[in-house]
């Protein structure tokens, strides 16, 4: 149903996501997009004037989605107004340069800032405003929310166990873990769409239903120690956090907190098996592998994060 007042249609956002999805289908297999038209693809996905998030970080999803957005042809697709926490490869830049955005909206440009300073000066670059990273992922959902987004890649079995998840901008870390705990050249990763309902479960966590995790089936190998401590995380309730040390207790080691430390840090399923949940003694959030603003945002979603502090 579409509703109207005046000019103003009340699902006009709704309409034009399966207007673009129709679109893009052309070079889509189902939800699976070849490498080789990745390039097309965008370009019938992305309208000019979009918001986008693009990963900053250099592992192999964000070099992939930073060069092939770089190559689009910028008298379809220009004007777009670039988010990019970490402003850290060249075809980041190469996006203003062509034309194809305008806009940048960005937290760290390290060896790129030079650059930036070169386009600013030319009227080829317009900065949004320069954020703190905890600052530019709270605006993604105020007034920075993106047209176009990736937040999160996963490895399901083929008997739709959650094998491994992580952050986009930390393939390699995925990688490394899978490498270790399946030796190399001992699994393979096919794409799949949504295996075990794990696609849409993800999704509803995301969008607020933090129970939806708890039930997913999960597979790890790894030593019988660390499987015991990720067998402890996911029986943290959600809301919750507990401490190290309360974790070595909870798995009948209470002077192993070191080793039990550790075990959380090489956990390969981030997320569903809740390693974020855990906290320092004193209250302080300590390390967390995607970062310690995610695990703030973990947090501050599940609604633990008055137990916690940064």
């Amino acid at each position: 149903m579409q509703t109207h007042h005046g000019n103003l249609s009340w699902d006009r956002r709704r309409t034009e996501k399966k207007r673009r999805l129709s679109q893009a289908a052309a070079f889509a297999n189902g939800r699976v997009v070849p490498s080789t038209d990745i390039v097309p693809f965008l370009e019938a996905l992305i309208a000019p004037g979009d918001r986008v998030v693009l990963e900053g970080n250099n592992q192999k999803q964000a070099d992939f989605l930073s060069r092939s957005l770089a190559q689009v042809d910028p008298t379809k697709v220009n004007g777009l107004h670039m988010v990019i926490p970490s402003v850290s490869r060249a075809e980041h830049l190469d996006l203003f340069e062509r034309g194809v955005a305008r806009k940048l909206d960005f937290s760290y440009a390290g060896t790129q800032s030079l650059r930036i300073s070169q386009l600013l000066e030319d009227g080829q670059l317009e900065i949004g405003a320069i954020h703190t990273y905890i600052e530019l992922y709270a605006r993604l959902y105020v007034d920075l929310t993106p047209n176009v987004v990736l937040v999160a890649g996963f490895k399901a079995d083929r008997a739709g166990n959650l094998r491994t998840i992580d952050w986009t901008d930390h393939e390699a870390r995925m990688r490394q873990l899978l490498d270790r705990y399946y030796g190399k050249g001992g699994y393979t990763l096919k794409p799949a769409r949504d295996p075990g309902g794990l696609t849409r479960a993800l999704r509803a966590y995301f969008k607020g239903d933090i129970g939806v995790i708890d039930k997913l089936p999960v597979e790890t190998t790894g030593t019988p120690f660390q499987r015991s401590v990720w067998r402890a995380l996911r029986k943290i309730r959600r809301g919750r956090t507990i401490s190290y040390a309360e974790l070595a207790r909870r798995i009948g080691k209470p002077k192993a907190v070191r080793a039990a430390g550790l075990a959380n840090g090489q956990n390969p399923i981030s997320i569903v098996v809740p390693c974020h949940r855990v906290i320092g003694s004193n209250g302080t959030l300590t390390g967390y592998g995607g970062g310690l603003p995610r695990k703030k945002w973990l947090l501050e979603h599940e609604g633990a994060l008055r137990e916690a502090s940064p």
